[in-house]
């Protein structure tokens, strides 16, 4: 069974479970079928009374030609064992001058190279990224090709028009996908560059692991994309920022300009509750 872009992080107690009708549930309609395919994961792959979670990723440092940069990528190895969707590595990446996060989607090939594509990022759950197409003025929308070696990668970006070689090093790790050794490597804090950015913020979910709460969104820190300074940053329950199965998604655009959405989890029929935040 393939498993969709958007499911839910939840306990191995199987929900109960209510059609939601237009004028039951106010949230995304993909996400009923969400909640089935959770209840599956938790029967087909783990014998243990609790979940473990999605998300198996790294964070590197280091430079796209001379231009310093902050990568975050996941894999799906564990979540998506023996299926096609096992390949799929999905990311996202700022340049420090810059402080906008781009999107990236990559199949990993069976040599172990991946070629990442820099892609639309969704509006909404319900939506997919989107590669555009290759146009004059940058002929290849997948310009990232990588190799990765003991935490180093190395590589090269090439949109069509220029090349750049790219050099990075392993700074951090998450992986919850085993509910015996959930960790945080090294421990403390995981920062993920969220997909969505406001116009003034670029958007890192911090995610914190301790004895009482797995891996979680505990923070959203507002990185003032003009100035590069932390303006601002809130802090979460246990819980907060692990209901996407793709990590980069847990934020998204809010109900206006001044507001992002949170993923936590709940809701209704538990498939995911969504709360606005005031970013200014």
């Amino acid at each position: 069974m393939n498993k969709p872009d958007i499911t839910m992080n939840v306990t191995c107690t199987i929900p109960s479970f209510t059609f939601p009708t237009k004028d039951t549930h106010k949230l995304s309609r993909y996400r009923w079928f969400s909640v089935l395919s959770a209840a599956f994961l938790c029967v087909a792959l783990f014998s243990t009374p609790a979940c473990a979670g999605w998300y198996q990723v790294r964070n590197y440092t280091g430079f796209v030609g001379s231009y310093p940069v902050h990568v975050s990528l996941q894999n799906y190895d564990e979540l998506n064992r023996g299926e096609a969707g096992q390949s799929k590595i999905e990311g996202s990446y700022y340049y420090d001058a810059h402080r906008r996060p781009i999107a990236l989607v990559s199949t990993r090939h069976a040599d172990g190279k991946l070629v990442l594509c820099e892609v639309t990022p969704p509006d909404t759950l319900g939506d997919s990224p989107v590669v555009p197409k290759p146009i004059p003025a940058r002929p290849n929308p997948c310009p990232m090709e990588l190799s990765v070696d003991s935490g180093k990668v190395t590589g090269l970006w090439n949109d069509g028009r220029k090349s750049l070689v790219i050099h990075l090093q392993e700074v951090a790790q998450l992986d919850d996908t085993d509910d015996k050794s959930q960790e945080i490597k090294p421990a403390g804090e995981m920062e993920i560059p969220m997909w969505y950015h406001t116009k003034r913020y670029l958007l890192i979910g911090v995610y914190q692991q301790t004895q009482d709460c797995k891996s979680s969104m505990r923070k959203l820190r507002f990185i003032n994309i003009r100035t590069g300074k932390m303006d601002n940053e809130m802090a979460f329950e246990c819980g907060a920022g692990t209901v996407a199965t793709t990590i980069f998604r847990n934020v998204w655009q809010g109900s206006n300009d001044k507001h992002v959405t949170i993923e936590f989890p709940g809701g209704f029929n538990n498939m995911g509750e969504d709360r606005d935040v005031f970013t200014e």
